[in-house]
């Protein structure tokens, strides 16, 4: 090796210690705010599935982990809410659920997704959420939700994995209850 690629190489190491101390720096720094915003938006998911004035306390029962059960103004137990991850055509589409005791959907929230741009990502827009209110998730929901077009394996894991989670939350919830 020569000295000129000795120079070129030690000023490409202290570049790369330079950018990897900037990225630290700013991750420890933005860390707090991501999670803060990250908890904001799973509030705001929160309250849009469940009924107007409605509140909702967290728990958890075995074989499904943490879900919401939801009370109306007066303290009556009116529903649940829970996250589901189904696997779409190009990602994981994470969204909220809320469902009543009948297991009628109240509301779903996407939280996140990854699908294909102008096709699966439509699944973000207001009329797809919409359509599932007052559907049974306990039923055939293929039926009455309509497909977004171009993107059939999209809202096919949307509707898969919101009827699944429904179906074992209620199932385990009312096992848990002796019921």
């Amino acid at each position: 090796m020569n000295k000129n690629s000795i120079q070129m190489i030690l000023v490409l190491l202290a570049f790369v210690v330079i950018a990897a101390l900037a990225i630290s720096f700013t991750h420890d720094k933005t860390k707090d705010k991501i999670e803060m915003r990250a908890l904001e938006a799973q509030e705001f998911s929160l309250k849009s599935v469940l009924s107007r004035g409605s509140t909702a306390k967290i728990d958890s029962v075995e074989g499904f982990g943490e879900f919401w059960r939801a009370f109306d103004a007066s303290g009556k137990h009116i529903g649940y809410a829970f996250i589901c991850m189904a696997n779409g055509y190009s990602s994981k589409i994470k969204f909220f659920c809320g469902i009543d005791l009948e297991g009628k959907v109240k509301g779903i929230s996407i939280i996140s997704q990854n699908e294909t741009p102008g096709l699966g990502t439509r699944v973000e827009e207001p009329w797809f959420s919409e359509q599932y209110v007052g559907v049974s998730a306990l039923g055939k929901m293929s039926d009455k939700i309509t497909v977004i077009t171009g993107a059939t394996i999209t809202t096919e894991a949307v509707n898969y994995e919101l009827s699944k989670r429904a179906r074992l939350l209620l199932s385990l919830v009312k096992e848990a209850n002796n019921e």
